[in-house]
């Protein structure tokens, strides 16, 4: 004999206090809801109810194996089932398709009128979402659907909001990746300057707080310069959007000394970036008719000079830049030759896996230096991977590298 169901007392149901609108969930009377029950009265009964308060795409089955084959081809978002049916029961409706990762996540409503513990226990084993005793209560069942079908919308809405975001930082980096040289620019300086480059940026989280660049100043003279903005993500991101606009859009005296470029950018960064963000930036003029480098630094990490084999941190610091308009910038004028090279970089190189316990202490950078062989390229790529072996789940700050050299007619 088919247990009664108890008829709703409400005939609109009880209301869901969720604001699923304000989480951009659709409604939910238009989910897709398949009732597997063997009594023709008790499904029945289930359909007027799920009617009544307002769901209006219900599929039925008569047996397992028929809630199984409509289930594969028309995807329900919560399916109840009774227990004991044949063909297939409620256990094994509930197995063969939590085997199908398309129904890892559907909620499964299992019910019965035989509850012990033992059964309960096996109902969930099985893979059941939850259970609902017979005789049902018409707002028992629809309380606990809502729940399912909120959580199920929900987890919905979170996928696609994470899969639109992820897409959006993808196009960012790329966009953010264009504001660096790109190859065709450095082989063109290449080309008409006696140098050659070697650089690597790697952001922590997708975008990243660092930009450099490098541009003629002169016929034989080359500003390269290197930036790290406060923090990473989005907002350190959007700073390097806006330095890199200031840079293409504001007017340059040709003759401006590094420390005099610092300034006009101190001015600009004090304009626009907010109490507490900062950026430290790195300046160096390579001149190449006058034999000279010249830096200034706005609290950037010691760039290092090598000669003949041998590399020496250079002494030079400053504030960093966006912080007070009375900021003051050294400048340091070093020989420079054929053969000779450069490496400015960010802190992430000094301060990986931590600050407290570097892989490369200023001091071990440059000892590491010496003992490289290899060209630019090999050197770049050698700190990078001694980078990854000490962090292997990732750096916790954007990365940059840059190493410039006087290129020697000799080959050398």
């Amino acid at each position: 004999m088919i247990p009664p169901l108890t008829p709703p007392s409400d005939p609109q149901g009880p209301r869901s206090t969720t604001r699923l609108g304000d989480l951009g969930i659709r409604r939910l009377g238009d989910a897709r809801i398949l009732v597997v029950e063997d009594s023709s009265f008790a499904r029945k009964t289930i359909n007027a109810i799920l009617v009544n308060y307002g769901f209006e795409n219900v599929r039925l089955a008569a047996d397992g194996g028929e809630g199984v084959a409509i289930a594969l081809h028309w995807r329900p978002e919560v399916i109840i089932t009774d227990l004991f049916m044949p063909v297939k029961t409620g256990f094994d409706l509930c197995r063969e398709l939590r085997q199908n990762p398309l129904f890892r996540e559907t909620p499964i409503i299992v019910q019965t009128s035989a509850d012990t513990p033992a059964l309960r226990g096996d109902v969930f084993e099985a893979g059941a979402s939850d259970l609902i005793n017979k005789p049902l209560n018409a707002r028992e069942l629809y309380s606990r659907l809502i729940v399912h079908l909120e959580r199920i919308r929900l987890i919905e809405s979170l996928k696609a909001y994470r899969t639109q975001m992820r897409e959006e930082l993808e196009a960012a980096k790329a966009m953010q990746m264009e504001l660096l040289p790109s190859d065709a620019a450095i082989a063109r300086l290449e080309q008409d300057h006696p140098v050659r480059f070697a650089w690597h940026s790697e952001p922590c989280q997708g975008l990243a707080g660092d930009i450099w660049d490098v541009f003629p100043i002169g016929p034989d003279c080359l500003r390269l310069w290197t930036a790290d903005f406060t923090g990473h993500g989005v907002r350190s991101a959007l700073n390097t959007f806006r330095l890199n606009t200031f840079m293409r859009t504001s007017s340059q005296e040709p003759d401006m000394d590094p420390a005099q470029w610092l300034s006009a950018l101190n001015s600009f960064l004090c304009e626009v970036l907010s109490p507490g963000h900062f950026a430290t930036v790195l300046c160096c003029d390579l001149d190449f008719g006058a034999g000279a480098l010249r830096i200034a630094s706005g609290g950037a990490p010691q760039p290092v000079v090598g000669r003949s084999g041998h590399h020496a941190l250079v002494d030079i610091s400053g504030m960093p830049l966006g912080i007070s308009r009375r900021a003051e910038f050294g400048e340091a004028r070093l020989d420079f030759g054929p053969g000779d090279c450069m490496l400015a970089y960010s802190d992430a190189l000094t301060e990986t896996p931590s600050a407290e316990d570097p892989l490369f202490t200023p001091e071990r950078l440059v000892q590491t230096l010496d003992g490289f062989s290899e060209g630019l390229t090999g050197r770049t790529a050698t700190l990078v991977r001694h980078l990854i072996e000490v962090a292997p789940d990732g750096l916790e700050d954007d990365l940059t590298l840059v190493f410039a050299q006087w290129r020697d007619p000799s080959g050398g």
